[in-house]
C-alpha cells in the first residue's frame, strides 16, 4: 500500500513539476524590455488600425509585444511574421500560448500569424489560429534589386550574410572566387566577430571581403551598392542551416542570380525554382560543383527575375486578401491601390526605433 501511495505521490509531483516548468517557459508576451527593442512595423491601415510587424527575440508578437499596453483601448489587427523560423513544434506551441495570453489580456486586439514556409505555417496552425502562409520576402523592393545591363562577371559567387558562424561561410571555401558582403551579428561580441572574420579570410584568401572595419563594426553598403556587387557575380549563396526567410535570397532572385543553397529551415526556398536554384548538402565540394553547374547553364537574368516576380505577385495579392479579411473597408485606407511597383509598399521590412513608430501612431 505504502509503495502504491508513494508511486502516486511521485507521479503527481512529476506532473506538477512538468506543469510548472511549462509555465516558466511561457514568457510574458509583452516583456518590459520590449520597449527598448527596434522593431519592424508597417501601418497598413488606420481604419481599423492594422499593423504588420516581425516577431523575434524579446518581441515574440512583434509590435504587439512592445505597444500592446499603449493601444489597449483601441481595436487593432496585428499581422505578425517571423524573423526567425518557427518550424520547431515546441517553439510553435510556446508562441501559441503567448498569443492566447496576449489576446485574453487585450480583447480588442487580434493577432494573425504569418508563416514564411509551409512547415512553419503548419507548426503554428497545430496550436492556434488564424495562421497564413505569407513569406515576408514579398516585401523586398524590386525597384532596387534588379539585373544591370550585361557586364563581365568578376566573381563566381556572392554571399550576403551576417559575419557569424551560423552563416557557415566556410562552405564557400572551394569556390575559386567570391564576393562577401556582411554585417555584424548583434548577439556576437566584437572580439568573437573579429576572430571569425579573420578565420574566414584566412581559409578563403582568393575571396573578396568587401565591408571595411569601422571601429567595432563593419561599414554598411547601400542597397544599390549591394545590387551592383550581386550583378558582378554568377551565383548567389545561401549557406545557413536555419534562420528566417533570408531577405538576401530574394534580392539574388530579383537581381537575376541563380542560387546555390543548403537544406534549411525558415522559408528561403519558398520562391526557388529548380531550373535555377540548387539545394545541395552542406559540403564545400558540393557547393562548388553546384556553382559550376549553374554558371554553365547561362540562365538569362531576366528569366529568373520575371518568374520570381510572378510568384511574388500572387503572394502579395494573398496578403492583400488577408488585409481585407481584417476589415472589408481596409483597402479604402490604402486608396484602393495594390500596385506594388509604385512605391506604396516599399521598405516594409525596415527596422525602426520604437519612438519613431510611436510618433507615426501619434502616441507621443
Amino acid at each position: 500500500m505504502k509503495s502504491k501511495i508513494a508511486t502516486r505521490l511521485l507521479a503527481a509531483l512529476r506532473s506538477r513539476l512538468k506543469r510548472g516548468f511549462g509555465r516558466a517557459r511561457i514568457l510574458d508576451p509583452c516583456p518590459p524590455e520590449a520597449l527598448q527593442s527596434p522593431c519592424v512595423a508597417w501601418v497598413a491601415s488606420r481604419r481599423p488600425l492594422t499593423i504588420y510587424s516581425l516577431a523575434g527575440g524579446i518581441v515574440p508578437l512583434g509590435l504587439a509585444s512592445a505597444l500592446g499596453p499603449r493601444l489597449a483601448n483601441r481595436r487593432v489587427n496585428f499581422l505578425v511574421g517571423m524573423s526567425w523560423h518557427m518550424e520547431d513544434r515546441e517553439r510553435a506551441s510556446v508562441l501559441a500560448r503567448q498569443k492566447s495570453q496576449y489576446e485574453q489580456r487585450y480583447p480588442l486586439h487580434k493577432v494573425v500569424l504569418l508563416g514564411s514556409s509551409e512547415a512553419e505555417a503548419a507548426a503554428m496552425s497545430e496550436f492556434t489560429a488564424p495562421v497564413h502562409l505569407i513569406n515576408h520576402n514579398i516585401f523586398v523592393d524590386e525597384n532596387v534589386f534588379l539585373p544591370s545591363p550585361p557586364q563581365s562577371k568578376a566573381f563566381d559567387a556572392v554571399y550576403v550574410a551576417r559575419m557569424t558562424p551560423w552563416k557557415r561561410h566556410e562552405l564557400a571555401s572551394e569556390i575559386p572566387s567570391a564576393a562577401h558582403i556582411f554585417y555584424r551579428e548583434g548577439q556576437l561580441s566584437w572580439p568573437k566577430t573579429l576572430a571569425y572574420h579573420r578565420q574566414m579570410r584566412a581559409i578563403m584568401p582568393g575571396h573578396e571581403f568587401l565591408n571595411k572595419i569601422v571601429g567595432e563594426n563593419f561599414e554598411w553598403l547601400s542597397p544599390a551598392e549591394v545590387n551592383g556587387v550581386m550583378n558582378s557575380a554568377h551565383v548567389g549563396l545561401c549557406l545557413s542551416a536555419e534562420e528566417g526567410a533570408m531577405l538576401a535570397s530574394m534580392e539574388y532572385l530579383l537581381a537575376g542570380l541563380p542560387i546555390v543553397s543548403t537544406p534549411s529551415r525558415g522559408g528561403r526556398e519558398h520562391f526557388f525554382d529548380p531550373d535555377y536554384c540548387m539545394i545541395v548538402p552542406p559540403d564545400p565540394r558540393a557547393v562548388r560543383e553546384a556553382v559550376d553547374a549553374l554558371k554553365a547553364r547561362r540562365i538569362p537574368p531576366d528569366l529568373i527575375r520575371s518568374r520570381t516576380l510572378a510568384r511574388v505577385s500572387r503572394e502579395r495579392e494573398r496578403f492583400m486578401e488577408i488585409l481585407r479579411a481584417c476589415d472589408p473597408t481596409i483597402t479604402e485606407d490604402l486608396h484602393g491601390r495594390a500596385d506594388w511597383r509604385d512605391g506604396f509598399f516599399r521598405q516594409v521590412i525596415r527596422w525602426r526605433a520604437l519612438p519613431a513608430i510611436e510618433a507615426e501612431l501619434a502616441l507621443t
